[in-house]
């Protein structure tokens, strides 16, 4: 029982107390079920639980201010009415002894402030605009006179953020619409922003991407972010990647929050990104738009031949939106439809083997040795072909079936003689439905459900992974989404707010390969493959850069994940004190499958006969590898639960202090038939961990690999582990602390700064190692000992042999640290004249515990066999992610914001940054494989620049309206009025990357990342770099034998990135307040060549050069209509 002012003691249970002072709603039934347990503890914990999101201002925000008189005394009793112009909804408040009032929770728009008190003028200030997640301070003044007396201000949008700690822009609606995007993209608004940079591809997370590309922001990974569509999330947690791209004519505004946002936000360590949809109004309204491309308005790519043609395209973008009321000043409902349908001709530049080395010609090239002449102790060639020629009866049945399937070259040459015109394709269509409703004067409601499909194929691979699949060998990729979000918010008296939240998600769809079902393994007799029809298809064919990759790619993910999560927030105005508090519950269905390298993987090197291509026709591989048993998929289950306090305090009408405390608790992922594994190498001769139930109990699904275990193991009951495999971690308290003083008088300078922590869920992809172990999947490795010159195994039978490296683990080390980021800022922003700001902040960041990659069960560098000096000889390398990756970032961002005046706006920004971690992704990327050389030394020995350390950062956006004819009336204005110029300018130095050899120098067998040794820097003098040799390829060369190189990580610059984007509109008003606008959009329109990144391997022919660059200059028309 409890006591309250009011109630006699015996008289409520705890559910009636919270019916009676909080008015029920829909945690009405949470508070039932607490009342039940007549435990206090319980309920106050459901309360927190069941209270994340109306004051949490997601995608709403707040009015706030203090009321005084002339001579300054503050007016307590005054009303203030606050009325959304585009619904009719009001708000009422009596402001306080101190004079204040606060309204939480208010829908984004246009509003208008009535304050009026007996004995002074009525003040009504117009056009006040609220932001998404921003809390405005309104402060007034009446004077002495009659309440009939009205005096009228129209207020200019504040460009101070005086009230918080958090470095954060926001894009508005009609700066979304304006603004070039190509391919209507709205993520692409993150990049003009500052501290945001482009991040480099390559990661299988980016792969499945389609619905923007991602950004790395202040020092974090692009992982990191947290992605919100009116205030739930829209991210697919398998890597973290958004899953819908809401059509730009539906979004309101567009919101990053990226650094020291309050903690009623988390589970991630970097940005928030928060998109509010727009709403239905009392007015109808809405779009029609399309956007068209051709490749005749297009010019050539760099690398293009320029008597050809300019490669087809064939793009249109089409939809519209539709709103307005179905009760006046009560429900209103809001539509909105976008689709696409692309068709480009992609062209791609290959090696291929010619016709004559196919039939085992290699007249001109060097001497081809028979393998079975080489001395077996020191390598010595016995005798060459004769004539340079491998008889054909020599050549593997194998290598001439695969051969079939490979284009030949259309140019003279064994380098770069195939160039390939292909048709890729991308179909888009996502919807949205969203309806608001006010139940009452004090609740108010909202629904949305979006639908996001997308298809796409993917003739060459995908171009974020810089993936060169030849011709014949693509993917298709498809992703196809389902979100729901709905919103109740009750507002109790005038100083408390709860709003409770929901949102749902499915997400489903993946790679496949244009391949898919070809049995080639049954048809050539290929052993030691999947014999899965669901899997089948071509091996990957590796000649050690002297051709292009050949075949299909090793990896295909596939996913079906649904999600299903609860806010609930809670605000408790107590005047200078803004107290929220509040919850979250996540529920995660996760249901991943990634057959790794079923159809096999084969590398040749030239080890035995000279050349590596005579290797393959020859059939004698050094390495293959292959993934035997399941699927590598999960069926597994998640919950969060995450708990916040906050309280920005107005200490004085200068100073505002944000505290706030949140904690998280993850519970790890769990398979539902514990179809999980891992490889315990603590223990001395290592042994397999099974998931299982409390009784020992195992799934059934691994008795049949379960006798291929060639080590001890044990359940996880046995262990005394939990069954998810990983350590449980209670200890997730994340505190922050910020502040906002203003340093003047006239309000014109404020002073933000802060310091916080915040936790880190990394994507749950690097747990799906634990269903590629035995006993339910398994990589198995075989590699040709490093002093072995005679081949014992030919390339069908290799994967069949008892295999040398013996079976390969992945695996996540069961001493699971979280992972944390400490962030502190600081900074002023003035505004400079009136309507213009000027801002200078610096920014940074320290990581620890970051999921990194690591390979154990590796041998120190030395001759003679691999496995026999591995500490668990009957295991190969085991991949694992280790939870001790470091990062530190440091920036100083300089910002100069000008709102629309005079017909100009703009906004331009400076990062000058620098990041450095030990990796830069648990994946690998196209600038790095982010695995360490020596495992044994990581710390110092990977610490480098991070391969997204883009040091130098320029972005700029700018509206210029035309003056021009504009009220002239008639022909004049209809054809010279009413023209407006949009710009975006993007510049960013290049970043580091790492060399590489494809050769296992140091005879450590696959895994770690070997690199050469670095003689002299290798980054040239800009006048000096070229496509033909980008870096000084001299500066490097081959280590001795049985050693790592000398050369660190990221050592070498990648070109930079400068581009600019403009849009020219044409206005024609029409009748009530339509129009219908025609544009022209021009990206790239410098034409500049942004080159991709350089051939990193060495040894490799294309060592140092680059074969492709970004998209030339493109143009787009397009034609709206809006009423």
């Amino acid at each position: 029982m409890i006591r309250r002012p009011g109630f006699r003691q015996g008289e409520f249970t705890w559910y009636e107390a919270y019916r009676r002072w909080y008015g029920g709603g829909v945690t009405d039934l949470v508070m039932r079920a607490a009342a039940k347990t007549g435990r206090p503890i319980l309920f106050g914990l459901l309360l927190a639980a069941c209270a994340a999101s109306a004051a949490g201002q997601a995608n709403t925000g707040g009015l706030g201010g203090v009321v005084r008189d002339e001579s300054g005394a503050v007016l307590p009793g005054a009303t203030i009415v606050a009325t959304h112009v585009d619904t009719g909804f009001s708000v009422e408040r009596v402001t306080d002894a101190d004079g204040r009032f606060f309204m939480a929770s208010l829908p984004i728009g246009a509003w208008e402030i009535t304050a009026e008190l007996p004995g002074f003028r009525r003040v009504v200030r117009t056009g006040v605009f609220l932001d998404i997640g921003r809390e405005l301070d309104l402060p007034f003044e009446l004077a002495l006179g009659a309440l009939s007396e009205e005096v009228t201000v129209t207020a200019d949008a504040p460009l101070l953020q005086t009230n918080n700690a958090e470095i954060s822009d926001v894009i508005a609606g009609h700066e979304v619409e304006q603004i070039p995007l190509n391919g209507r993209q709205f993520l692409q608004l993150a990049q003009l922003s500052d501290a945001v940079v482009i991040p480099p591809g390559g990661t299988r997370g980016a792969a499945l991407q389609q619905a923007g590309p991602l950004p790395n922001i202040g020092g974090q990974r692009a992982g990191h972010n947290i992605y919100l569509l009116d205030g739930v999330k829209v991210t697919d947690e398998l890597f973290n990647n958004l899953v819908i791209n809401p059509s730009v004519d539906s979004i309101q505004e567009f919101k990053i929050q990226k650094s020291m946002y309050p903690p009623e936000f988390g589970g991630k360590a970097s940005a928030l990104i928060n998109v509010a949809t727009k709403a239905g109004t009392n007015q109808y309204h809405g779009s029609a738009f399309t956007f068209v491309r051709n490749e005749r308005f297009d010019a050539h790519n760099y690398f293009a031949p320029r008597d050809e043609p300019v490669p087809p395209l064939d793009q249109g973008q089409f939809g519209g939106t539709v709103g307005g009321p179905i009760v006046r000043d009560r429900t209103f409902a809001f539509l909105s439809y976008e689709g696409q349908r692309s068709t480009r001709s992609l062209t791609k530049t290959f090696s291929v083997p010619s016709a004559a080395v196919r039939g085992g010609d290699f007249t001109g090239l060097g001497p081809i040795c028979d393998p079975l002449t080489r001395d077996p102790a020191t390598g010595a060639c016995g005798s060459p072909f004769a004539g340079n020629r491998i008889p054909a009866g020599r050549i593997d049945p194998i290598a001439a079936a695969f051969l079939e399937q490979v284009p030949l070259p259309n140019a003279s040459g064994e380098v770069q003689n195939l160039t390939s015109v292909e048709r890729s394709e991308s179909d888009v269509d996502q919807f949205s439905a969203r309806l608001d409703h006010r139940v009452g004067a004090s609740d108010q409601m909202f629904v949305r459900f979006s639908t996001f499909d997308a298809h796409d194929l993917q003739p060459f691979g995908t171009s974020v992974q810089q993936e060169a699949l030849i011709p014949g060998f693509g993917r298709t990729l498809s992703t196809r989404t389902r979100n729901l979000a709905a919103s109740y918010t009750r507002t109790i008296g005038t100083a408390m707010l709860n709003e409770t939240r929901f949102g749902w998600m499915s997400v489903d769809g993946g790679q496949e390969s244009l391949r898919r079902g070809v049995d080639f393994a049954q048809s050539t007799g290929l052993l030691g493959v999947t014999r899965d029809p669901r899997d089948v298809g071509y091996p990957q064919i590796d000649t050690a850069g002297l051709y292009s990759a050949m075949g299909d790619p090793t990896s295909f993910v596939f996913r079906r994940n649904e999600h299903f999560e609860l806010y609930n927030n809670f605000l408790i105005d107590r005047g200078a004190h803004h107290l929220k508090f509040g919850g979250y519950w996540f529920h995660l269905r996760f249901r991943p499958e990634n057959p790794d390298t079923a159809r096999g993987r084969f590398r040749y090197t030239g080890r035995f006969s000279g050349n590596p291509f005579a290797d393959f026709l020859l059939g004698y591989p050094v390495e293959a590898r292959s993934g035997i048993g399941g699927r590598g998929s999960e069926d597994a289950r998640t919950n969060w639960l995450h708990l916040y306090a906050q309280d920005d305090w107005r200490v004085n009408d200068d100073l505002t202090l944000n505290i706030g405390l949140r904690y998280e608790i993850n519970q790890h992922m769990r398979d539902v038939d514990n179809r999980l594994s891992t490889i315990d190498v603590s223990v001395p001769g290592g042994r397999y961990v099974i998931a299982s139930d409390a009784a020992g109990n195992i799934s059934p699904a691994a008795n049949e690999l379960l006798p291929l275990i060639p080590i001890p193991w044990v359940t996880s009951a046995e262990a005394g582990w939990d069954r998810s495999l990983l350590r449980p971690s209670k200890t997730r308290f994340a505190p922050r602390l910020g502040f906002a003083w203003l340093a003047d008088d006239d309000g014109s300078t404020v002073v933000r700064g802060g310091y916080g922590i915040f936790l880190n869920q990394w994507a749950y992809s690097v747990q799906t190692a634990f269903a590629r172990n035995l006993p339910f999947f398994f990589l198995k490795q075989v590699d040709v000992p490093a002093g072995q010159f005679v081949p014992a195994w030919d390339t069908g039978s290799i994967l069949a042999a008892e295999p040398t490296g013996s079976i390969g683990g992945s695996i996540m080390d069961y001493d699971f640290q979280v992972e944390y980021t400490q962030t502190w800022s600081g900074g002023v922003q003035t505004e400079i004249r009136p309507g213009t700001a000027f801002e200078m902040f610096y920014m940074g960041s320290y990581t620890i515990g970051a999921d990194n990659s690591t390979v154990h069960n590796v041998p120190v560098p030395g001759p003679g066999s691999i496995s026999g000096r591995r500490a668990i000889p009957q295991l190969a390398g085991i991949r694992a992610i280790r939870f001790d990756g470091k990062s530190i970032y440091h920036a100083v961002t300089f910002k100069t914001v000008r709102r629309l005046r005079n017909d100009l706006a703009f906004d331009v920004a400076y990062t000058l940054s620098q990041s450095k971690d030990d990796a830069s992704s648990p994946g690998a990327t196209a600038f790095e494989s982010n695995l360490p050389q020596d495992v044994r030394n990581i710390f110092p020995g990977e610490n480098a620049l991070s391969s997204f350390d883009h040091r130098h950062q320029l972005v700029g956006s700018a509206t210029y309206e035309l003056p021009f004819q504009r009220n002239a009336g008639g022909w004049r204005e209809g054809l010279l009025g009413h023209w407006r110029l949009n710009g975006i300018v993007t510049v960013q130095s290049g970043a580091p990357f790492t060399v590489n050899i494809t050769d296992d120098r140091a005879n450590i067998g696959a895994g770690p990342s070997q690199r050469p040794d670095m003689l002299r820097d290798p980054n040239l003098p800009r006048g000096e770099r070229t496509v033909e040799r980008w870096f000084d390829t001299g500066a490097f060369a081959l280590q001795a034998p049985f050693s790592y190189g000398s050369a660190p990580r990221n050592p070498v610059f990648a070109p930079g990135y400068a581009n600019v984007d403009m849009a020219l509109a044409k206005n024609w008003p029409l009748d009530n307040g339509s129009r219908l606008e025609f544009r022209w959009e021009v990206f790239n329109v410098l034409n500049r060549a942004n080159f991709d990144l350089p051939n990193r391997f060495f040894g490799s022919p294309n060592f140092g050069r680059i074969f492709s660059a970004l998209n030339a200059r493109e143009m787009q028309f397009g034609l709206r209509f809006v009423f």
